[in-house]
């Protein structure tokens, strides 16, 4: 252990000693045996009288009419409530989110075709040429010894030829 560690581990605070209590196994303590040690308080607080006419059933029975007459009051399953009739009348119709969605679809899919041709687009395999019977226009004269490129045997390529 270098001296530097040495001299942090003396100078950190020791733990403090807990002494334990004993517990016993028993439900009391052995001091509890004497009748003037008693120290019981009493509940001395005024409950109301519980019954049928409390607070509770009161707000019972009055959720239960209330349920009654909503039930009782409430638009059929076939009738519109006011919500739905609020709802109907500030929703925009079904017919304008069909078109405006079936032109959504079809612009997609026009551009989904011109992806497609551009993405399977395939080079032509010939080296196209402008002019192709400029091969034979080179002049026999005055070109110099090596240079000269015999191109009698080419023969211009058409795409039934590929």
């Amino acid at each position: 252990m270098s001296l530097a560690r040495a001299a942090l581990h003396a100078a950190r605070p020791k733990p403090a000693v807990v002494a334990h209590v004993q517990r016993r196994l028993a439900s009391s303590d052995s001091h509890a045996h004497d009748d003037h040690h008693h120290d019981a308080h009493h509940d001395t607080t005024q409950y109301p009288q519980e019954g049928f006419t409390s607070s509770g059933w009161l707000y019972s029975i009055i959720g239960g009419l209330a349920l009654v007459g909503f039930y009782k009051f409430a638009p059929s399953a076939g009738d519109d409530n006011v919500v739905s009739r609020y709802i109907a009348h500030y929703s925009t119709p079904a017919e304008t989110w069909e078109h405006a969605n079936n032109k959504h679809l079809q612009l997609s899919t026009e551009l989904q075709d011109s992806n497609m041709v551009l993405q399977h687009a395939v080079q032509s395999p010939v080296r196209r040429l402008r002019f192709p019977q400029a091969l034979d226009m080179a002049s026999p004269f005055n070109v110099p010894v090596g240079l000269d490129v015999d191109v009698s045997h080419v023969k211009a390529k058409t795409d039934s030829g590929l």
